[in-house]
């Protein structure tokens, strides 16, 4: 099926092409281990904006694909554009919809730093998940280099600098602009996470990491204004977030799964 969402080829200073790869493998060695096809299983993608990002490129694979957002604007216009008959967006918090529950996966893709109880939250992914399912969790280093960026950007008004640059033709721009992942723009991150914190907030909520990923070492929107453009630079720079230290790169991503042996010792 034609994919109306990110092209799959497609990547920034901010690695969202690297991050969805990940999403897709983690989905695809799922199939794999459980010996099942892509109709077999559910898939719910919480937080999915406008659907362009991860609900949209991952229902045109074929798989079964639910999106929900708090943002009714976002979902409205998810639901709007929506091709796929195997996709289907709800608007709401999850925990007031009872009936999206037991999924195969659950994609969490730069969620939790914006909820103000993240144990809690994790806790409620893990009751609508499948036993042997999986969740797929990105999450921003809230210390990173994005953050000093955003920074300098906001608070010294870079924002005016660089936008007057590329008025001026100085700098260039895209010539087709991407569509917003999300139409929320109230929306603000509540938490910020080190590395150990975030797998401490793991083993708290009864899950453990199964699969593990980095994004790349610098992006923000100085480095994408300079830097969108440049293919071999993108590709340097996922290259440097895999071989760097944990606390150096500009988020983390995992794959979990409910930590059986831990229930087994509560009971």
């Amino acid at each position: 099926m034609k994919n109306i969402g990110f092209p799959f080829n497609f990547e920034d200073t901010y690695s969202h092409g690297k991050r969805f790869h990940f999403i897709k493998r983690a989905i695809e060695d799922y199939c794999r281990k459980k010996g099942k096809n892509k109709e077999q299983i559910k898939i719910l993608d919480v937080g999915c904006g406008t659907g362009v990002g991860i609900t949209f490129p991952i229902a045109s694979l074929g798989y079964n694909i639910v999106g929900l957002d708090i943002d009714e604007d976002s979902i409205k216009w998810a639901s709007k554009n929506n091709v796929y008959p195997n996709a289907k967006f709800e608007a709401g918090f999850l925990e007031e919809l009872p009936n999206l529950t037991n999924f195969d996966v659950i994609i969490c893709s730069e969620v939790l730093e914006h909820t103000p109880d993240p144990r809690k939250f994790l806790l409620l992914l893990k009751s609508r998940l499948k036993l042997d399912g999986i969740i797929i969790l990105t999450v921003p280093n809230g210390y990173g280099w994005f953050e000093w960026e955003k920074l300098l950007y906001e608070k010294l008004g870079l924002r005016y600098l660089l936008g007057a640059l590329i008025k001026l033709k100085i700098l260039p721009v895209r010539k087709h602009p991407l569509p917003l992942i999300t139409l929320n723009e109230k929306d603000r991150h509540l938490q910020r996470f080190t590395y150990s914190k975030i797998c401490h907030l793991f083993n708290s909520a009864g899950l453990k990491v199964v699969g593990r990923g980095k994004a790349g070492l610098f992006g923000g929107p100085i480095s994408e204004t300079f830097l969108w453009w440049c293919r071999p630079f993108l590709k340097f720079n996922n290259w440097l977030g895999d071989h760097s230290l944990n606390f150096m790169v500009l988020g983390w991503y995992f794959v979990l799964k409910i930590n059986i042996t831990k229930i087994k010792s509560n009971n």
